[in-house]
């Protein structure tokens, strides 16, 4: 709550009460209600053990928890009225076991940490050996806590005491100096930095020191202050190894960086646990004006690489901060083509993310190498083409040392992962360079035209298909061509293309024995098998490893259509079998396919078999 010589009374009764009576001291009353509400309810006899049991007790009754919050900022207030009541020197005499609960967890509070934590001077004991007193809980002094929440009179009042020890940590590790510092009281670090036995450098149990927490919290002046003493230690590092640059760095504190760099000792290049140096933390935040102090200082290691290999240059360019990568890249010893534990580089990176303007400023200096391979064998051109960077793979190609055909580790080139993923752009930009291996093969022995064919991306076969060295029957490690694929997958536009091609293997077989005919007739794609159908080269009856023919497949699928389409045929035979002896009519039977059945039995093919199969596939027709 503000201090303030208003008074915002929620309840519209006390509110009324108020307007209506005018008093002389407003905070004086509200202190002595509150403490007198609050030694009603016996707040210190109720043996508080935790937290949720103060906030039990205080939810128990009606304003006991705005008595127990404000009480403290009212009796504040009484200074600029008549002064503390006496009731709260009562009081203050008597708790000796006060439950404060504002430092997330119960602590009891002696009557001098209730005077140092409220800011009441007045209250402080008059007798010797209570200002070092620490709380069994925390281990708070009294000069923790008024350091703490800024009240500077007690402070002052501390330092006069005989006997303080004015370095005193608490179970934190935290003293009077790193405590007002972190909570940006420049007052009282002034009052403490003026003790001649101030232990500037003492480290937190975080191991921050009090420049760490002044800068990583902000506060200008106090690091002001704290780079004025000579015996700062400047280079501190906390237990995760980040000093007062890294932090400020992190937070994009401009002008502290701006502070810490100009000292002498200033260490530019200290890494933290994760290897990580000021500059690849603020180019990874994207903090430029804070990039342009580190890189003008004449020690920075600009090519710094973290715990995983990662730069400033690779962190700013697979992060798309254009402006930063614009000043690294102004720096005479920058590594460009530096890779991280992936192997990835910054223009790998910026390729895979689409980040284009960085990917041209990266090309145009002198020292890129354009064709490095991360982990996995990827380069800059496999991953634009694989996400549809459009723009950044034209650049790229017009780099006259690119290398179009690269595999990766799956065996994957730029064209191949283009047309799997269906950018017809860019495989149109792949297919106009003059060096494009059309039909590489990757580990599983697909090519581009299979994977295209795969997904079904028309267009994207159409331009294969114009291409004058494409293999329009390159088979993959399972025999599978582009046609089977297709068919298999019901992508009638496709297989049209393909038809089309005067030496289209209408009947090659995967490594299952299945055509293209068989595949399509199994899954009932009804438009593909009578596109097949028509080619004059048809092998109607080519059985797969299991015997099936197309024929089976369908009756014993239910494909009824297509079922019709193959009997048309003229060289259809209708009683072969498959492994197990199965024919159409029998399979269909099984089934339960009825109407299949009975079409396969009106046709007079099926009285050319024997008069055994006919009879034996009578006796199993359904009535």
């Amino acid at each position: 709550m503000k201090t303030t010589d208003y008074l915002l009374i929620p309840d519209y009764t006390a509110h009324d009460f108020f307007r209506q009576k005018k008093f002389a001291a407003p905070h004086t009353l509200i202190t002595s209600s509150c403490l007198a509400y609050l030694s009603a309810f016996g707040l210190v006899k109720q043996k508080l053990l935790d937290s949720f049991e103060l906030w039990t007790f205080l939810c128990s009754h009606p304003l006991l928890n705005y008595a127990y919050h404000h009480w403290g900022s009212h009796a504040q207030g009484c200074y600029r009225e008549t002064g503390l009541p006496n009731i709260v020197f009562t009081l203050l005499a008597q708790w000796d076991q006060y439950p404060y609960g504002g430092f997330g967890r119960l602590v009891l509070f002696k009557p001098c940490h209730i005077a140092a934590c409220y800011g009441l001077p007045d209250t402080l004991p008059t007798t010797n050996g209570w200002c070092n007193q620490v709380t069994q809980v925390m281990l708070y002094t009294p000069l923790i806590l008024a350091s703490s929440k800024g009240h500077e009179a007690i402070v002052n009042l501390l330092l006069s005491q005989n006997g303080i020890d004015i370095n005193m940590q608490d179970a934190l590790g935290k003293t009077a100096l790193i405590s007002a510092s972190c909570n940006g009281h420049e007052a009282i670090v002034k009052l403490l930095l003026s003790h001649n036995d101030i232990a500037i450098n003492a480290q937190n149990a975080s191991g921050q020191t009090a420049l760490i927490s002044a800068s990583c919290n902000g506060y200008e002046a106090i690091v002001k202050l704290l780079l004025s003493c000579d015996n700062v230690a400047i280079n501190a590092q906390d237990q995760e190894g980040q000093t007062a640059l890294i932090l400020a760095s992190l937070k994009g504190y401009e002008a502290i960086v701006k502070l810490l760099l100009s000292h002498n000792n200033v260490s530019v290049n200290t890494q933290d646990a994760s290897g990580q140096t000021a500059l690849i933390i603020a180019s990874d935040n994207v903090h430029e004006a804070i990039v342009k102090l580190l890189i003008s200082h004449n020690n920075i290691a600009i090519n710094a690489q973290a715990a995983r290999g990662r730069t400033a240059i690779i962190a700013a360019s697979n992060n798309g901060h254009e402006g930063i990568v614009k000043l690294l890249l102004s720096h005479n010893d920058v590594a460009i083509n530096t890779q991280d534990a992936s192997g990835q580089t910054a223009l790998i990176l910026a390729s895979h993310s689409g980040h284009e303007v960085i990917v041209k400023l990266l090309l145009s200096h002198n020292d890129i190498v354009i064709n490095t391979q991360n982990a996995s064998c990827q380069t800059a051109l496999i991953l634009a083409s694989r996400n549809g960077h459009e723009a950044i793979v034209k650049f790229l190609l017009s780099h006259n040392d690119i290398t179009i055909n690269t595999q990766d580790v799956s065996g994957q080139t730029a064209l191949i992962s283009a047309s799997w993923n269906g950018h017809e752009a860019i495989v149109k930009l792949l297919l106009s360079h003059n060096n494009i291996a059309v039909n590489t093969q990757d580990t599983c022995g697909r090519t581009a035209l299979i994977e295209a064919s795969r997904n079904g991306h028309e267009a994207i076969v159409k331009l294969l298909l114009l291409h004058n060295d494409i293999a329009i029957n390159a088979q993959d490690v399972w025999s599978q061509t582009a046609l089977t694929i297709a068919s298999h997958n019901g992508h009638e536009a496709i297989v049209k293309l393909l038809f089309s091609c005067n030496d289209i293997a209408i009947n090659a077989q995967d490594a299952s024995y299945q055509t293209a005919l068989i595949e399509a007739s199994n899954n009932g794609h009804k438009a593909i098998v009578k596109l097949l159908l028509s080619h004059p080269d048809i092998a109607v009856n080519t059985q797969d490893v299991w015997g099936r023919t197309a024929l089976i497949s369908a009756s014993c699928n239910g494909h009824k259509a297509i079922v019709k389409l193959l009997l048309s045929h003229n060289d259809i035979t209708i009683i072969a079998q498959d492994a197990l002896g199965q024919t159409a009519l029998s399979g269909a039977f099984h089934n339960g396919h009825k109407a299949i059945f009975k079409l396969l039995l009106s046709y007079s093919h099926l009285r050319k078999g024997t008069a055994s199969s006919v009879q034996s596939s009578m006796r199993l027709a359904p009535p």
